[in-house]
């Protein structure tokens, strides 16, 4: 079965199991034709196509047309060297609001992505930049470069990137040891995807305030020194959405519901920018919530039948699952088809009920299955809305991608001054659902 794999916000929340997007043909490697789509979809430059469809082709074939990747909803970005018509179409990059910028995965040095076009380099004066990015299960490294990129029909020019497995000889020991493990994930094999494109509620990954630990380092070709004290803004990987000429704000992603025994793929769009256009503008009833705007989480969330106190809580399309902590969701046991997702005796209903930090809540209804019963049912199934893991602890509460299916949510950036919905003024990051 699929591995678990989570990444933290500031770094990325990822839950490494699927991929999709604009240009990404849904089902196309899923040997079950039980397939779930958006009855209706938008039109316009702003519109991105999204799919959960078992993970980037190859690694499907692979697993003897299986998939490798649960819950990933994946899209294609388009690339070019910066001012020119030199580009290049990305397929399967995992789309996640819980973390901020492009990250592509490079075809050199058998890292064996798609990535292949020269970028310029970013520099810090006289070196070139480089990134550890750290995840909770291990680290990704590579290069910061610059390029255009093309989401949907609109274009963020000069958009600081990473491109992940470029010159791993160069790899300090502080940056794999600052990992919760020091598994390397520069490899098609360990990543699972093409590139993450990371769209969610700050415009760069560490800000004016930094990050810690810090992941920029200064490079020669032959040496990485101590990492950066600090990076100009301007040079850090940043959220490419917040760099378009319109539609800038935020996404606002919409999925189909799908069945509780799971779909073999699911197709669906993602919008850019949030109430810019008549196709994002937000329906009545939408829940506004306003977010830490140091962690990008709400203030805090509570489930009927959980011992947990959650302290804080955020939505995540890069988590392939619901997490809980262990109070309400056992893990499977070893020797099971779940092992590494959670098995409750039977299906829970619980309510979650989540504050944000205006002290505003929000009430809404989740389905959790034994992940062992889901798989054994349905082995080829790639999507569903009911699958949950062990949280890393039983303070976060996190809404993955489950919570995606059958609702139309928003992240809005941070820095894009004050949002409107219903006649009230928020100041961001925001998420509405």
């Amino acid at each position: 079965m699929p591995k678990v794999i989570v990444m933290f916000c500031c770094c990325l929340s990822l839950l490494l199991s699927a991929c999709g997007g604009s240009g990404v043909t849904p089902g196309s490697t899923i040997i079950n034709s039980n397939a779930t789509g958006l009855a209706n979809t938008s039109s316009g430059s702003n519109v991105m196509s999204v799919v959960v469809d078992g993970g980037v082709p190859s690694l499907v074939q692979q697993n003897s047309n299986f998939p490798v990747y649960l819950n990933g909803l994946f899209t294609s970005v388009k690339v070019c060297l910066p001012n020119s018509s030199q580009c290049q179409v990305i397929d399967h990059v995992l789309v996640d609001t819980g973390s901020v910028g492009l990250r592509l995965l490079s075809s050199s040095n058998g890292a064996g992505g798609e990535l292949n076009l020269p970028l310029p380099a970013v520099t810090d004066g006289t070196s070139s930049v480089y990134e550890c990015t750290q995840f909770a299960d291990g680290y990704s490294w590579g290069s910061v470069n610059r390029a255009d990129v093309v989401l949907g029909g609109e274009t963020a020019a000069s958009v600081p990137v990473q491109v992940i497995g470029v010159n791993t000889g160069l790899i300090p020991g502080n940056c794999s040891n600052n990992s919760t493990n020091n598994t390397a994930e520069n490899t098609l094999s360990t990543l699972q995807a093409n590139g993450i494109l990371g769209v969610g509620v700050f415009a760069e990954d560490c800000g004016p305030y930094g990050c810690t630990p810090n992941p920029y380092y200064d490079c020669s070709d032959v040496l990485c020194t101590t990492p950066l004290q600090t990076l100009p803004v301007s040079s850090q990987v940043s959220n490419p959405v917040n760099m378009l000429a319109q539609d800038n704000n935020g996404v606002l992603i919409q999925l189909p519901a799908i069945a509780a025994t799971g779909a073999s793929s699911v197709s669906g769009e993602m919008l850019l920018g949030v109430n810019t256009q008549a196709n994002n503008t937000l329906p009545s009833g939408t829940q506004v919530l306003t977010l830490d705007p140091g962690s990008g989480q709400l203030a805090s969330a509570t489930a009927t039948g959980s011992s947990s106190t959650y302290t804080t809580a955020y939505t995540d399309s890069g988590t392939s699952v619901y997490e809980l902590g262990t109070s309400l969701m056992p893990p499977c046991p070893q020797s099971s088809a779940g092992y590494g997702f959670s098995c409750p005796a039977s299906t829970l209903n619980p309510v979650v009920t989540v504050t944000d930090t205006s002290a505003q809540k929000a009430s809404f209804a989740i389905l959790l299955a034994n992940a062992s019963n889901l798989f054994n049912a349905a082995p080829n199934m790639a999507a569903f809305d009911d699958l949950a893991a062990p949280a890393p602890n039983d303070s976060t509460l996190v809404l993955g991608l489950p919570f995606f299916f059958g609702r139309s949510v928003a992240s809005i950036i941070n820095n894009n001054g004050n949002f409107v919905y219903a006649g009230r003024s928020y100041s961001g990051p925001l998420v509405a659902f």
